[in-house]
């Protein structure tokens, strides 16, 4: 499960608002960031925020699915992949 996806790659998925908010939530609930400072960051800095801790896995149109980096290993052995 090879991961290039950095914090545009992240941002070029965020297609609605609603992800959007989702996003600064999850940074506020991260508790890494001032929540003052959330609300002026640019949609790239908040990705890039997020990153540090998330591993940005993959995304359709409507969801995009993150995993914590220290339960990668966990992720891995329970997830399946089919691809072409």
């Amino acid at each position: 499960m090879t991961n290039l996806y950095d914090a545009r790659d992240l941002a070029d998925k965020i297609n609605y608002r609603g992800q959007e908010r989702a996003a600064r939530n999850l940074l506020v609930k991260m508790n890494t960031v001032p929540v003052e400072k959330i609300a002026t960051m640019t949609e790239l800095d908040v990705c890039e925020a997020i990153l540090e801790k998330y591993k940005f896995i993959i995304s359709d149109s409507e969801n995009i699915l993150l995993v914590e980096k220290d339960k990668l290993q966990d992720f891995k052995k329970i997830a399946v992949w089919l691809s072409r």
